[in-house]
């Protein structure tokens, strides 16, 4: 997501779209309010838009790209830059996330109250764009996605997948919540909605314990709520730059090498001096 969130950063906005953004506003202080900003001069048109200087020299490149994570180099811009797209990951990209649960039966250890947070961190693979926001709080199928689960353990011993004995369902996952399509969510979710992982633990159970609850999923950014945000961290740091000048480095150099010459000289006159003044 992220990758494609990156490369395609210069496509998602146009030139007008941005340059709007970044001319008729600005942060005020350190209160991010926003300021309204008259249009820029003829003297800063004649030399180009800020965005358009800045897309003229803006340079992004992947050094490290999996499943989990993406390393990259930002070239030609300054760190608030940087530091914009950092906070824009953190709390401005769109996901979907699990809003309310609805606990039927819960005889296990862990509280209500914890469950549903726990469940609610779960990362749930969809598209956010084919879902809209929910307006007034009131949920449809445009905007809603529905999981039901219901895991109870049994005395049955199997084996896990470590290998060892242990009670079916001893471990409660993410893979057991189990999607309800509403309206016509199969078409548009041809490849079904699951969690992220299948294998995340959201209770440990033991024999004659059950948990069954109904869980609702709607879009968010992570400035609402972290359980919408993206990434787990998102941070960047400073590369340093190393330019050696020639003539300076030969300059340097021949003082280096004439200091060490004078020593290697007079050495021996100082060791000569030495020795005849023991002689007497």
């Amino acid at each position: 997501m992220f990758a494609n969130f990156l490369l395609n950063l210069q496509l998602q906005f146009s030139f007008e779209r941005m340059s709007e953004l970044f001319t008729h506003y600005r942060v005020f202080g350190d209160h991010q309010i926003p300021e309204i900003i008259t249009q820029p001069s003829s003297s800063s048109q004649s030399n180009g838009t800020y965005v358009q200087q800045l897309l003229s020299k803006l340079k992004i490149e992947i050094t490290k790209l999996t499943h989990e994570v993406i390393e990259f180099d930002l070239i030609g811009v300054d760190p608030s830059i940087a530091n914009a797209l950092r906070r824009i990951l953190l709390a401005e990209v769109p996901t979907v996330a699990i809003e309310h649960v609805w606990i039927a039966i819960n005889n296990s250890i862990i509280q209500d109250e914890v469950l549903a947070h726990r469940v609610g961190l779960i990362p749930i693979k969809v598209d956010p764009k084919k879902l809209d926001y929910v307006v007034n709080d009131e949920e449809t199928d445009r905007d809603t996605i529905v999981f039901h689960f219901d895991v109870e353990c049994t005395p049955e011993i199997v084996k896990n997948k470590f290998g060892k004995d242990s009670y079916k369902n001893e471990d409660a996952l993410s893979g057991q919540l189990q999607w309800l399509p509403q309206g016509n969510q199969e078409e548009l979710f041809p490849e079904g909605v699951r969690p992220v992982l299948d294998d995340i633990v959201i209770a440990k159970l033991r024999p004659g314990q059950r948990i069954e609850f109904e869980a609702h999923c709607r879009k968010g950014v992570g400035k609402d709520h972290t359980k919408f945000s993206p990434v787990a961290t998102a941070s960047y740091r400073l590369l340093p730059g190393m330019i050696l000048i020639f003539l300076l480095f030969c300059r340097v150099y021949f003082s280096i090498f004439v200091v060490f010459l004078e020593i290697i000289l007079t050495e021996p006159i100082v060791n000569e001096k030495a020795v005849e003044l023991k002689v007497r």
